[in-house]
């Protein structure tokens, strides 16, 4: 399918946007380096090709770049500022039953201990279940942030990059989270790039085995013993 969409190794240049994803910064997208116009793309070797890219970042040209961050999708998506307000506006009545509930362990390890827990959960639901039935409403709405907040990105991305750009995606290919970190759009927000752009792949994981400058298998470290 790619194939029939780039006519030439020039126009794949031009539309590639490397996409490089992380926590704190979902994705931070930016353009290949400017190839000298003494170097034809048809013809470069890949050695060329690699030279010229750190060649203009030397030279100091600049790129265009984009980036979406976590704190910009949860500032643009408003749950950060609806989870405060539904706080704030808590009743006298739900503040002091959830007080009381906090003064018992759900995780007792006694049948007696477990049972009280059960008592003051009961009573403080009973309490606090009219005021947190709007809490549906504020998901959906939460869930509508997120949605125009991520259609923004896609439209800025369209508007720095072109409706016609490549993504050259690096991906994880990690299986677990990582800990005391919260977890981040990965394989659904590919999905939402690849309805709009098309997306490549690229495991991150096998780029390090490659030196980008010489081009040759990377060996492994050598340490010094001390005498």
């Amino acid at each position: 399918m790619l194939m029939g969409q780039v006519r030439s190794p020039e126009e794949f240049m031009r539309r590639l946007v490397g996409v490089d994803p992380g926590k704190h910064a979902i994705v931070h997208c930016t353009t290949a380096r400017p190839v000298p116009c003494y170097i034809s793309l048809a013809v470069a070797t890949q050695q060329q090709l690699i030279s010229s890219f750190f060649q203009a970042e030397e030279d100091g040209k600049k790129t265009a770049s984009l980036v979406y961050t976590t704190a910009q999708r949860i500032h643009e998506s408003g749950t950060k500022r609806r989870a405060e307000r539904l706080r704030d506006q808590r009743p006298p009545a739900v503040v002091q039953a959830e007080e009381v509930l906090a003064q018992f362990d759900s995780r007792a390890t006694t049948v007696a201990g477990f049972q009280s827990y059960l008592v003051a959960y009961l009573s403080a639901r009973r309490d606090a279940a009219p005021y947190y039935k709007r809490g549906r409403y504020i998901r959906w709405l939460n869930y509508k942030g997120l949605r125009m907040s991520e259609d923004r990105f896609i439209q800025r991305l369209k508007d720095t990059f072109g409706c016609d750009a490549i993504l050259g995606m690096g991906i994880w290919a990690e299986e677990q989270q990582m800990r005391g970190l919260k977890p981040s759009p990965s394989i659904g927000f590919v999905r939402l790039l690849a309805k709009h752009f098309v997306v490549l792949p690229i495991v991150e994981c096998y780029t390090s085995k490659t030196c980008a400058r010489r081009l040759t298998a990377l060996g492994l470290p050598r340490r010094r013993r001390r005498s």
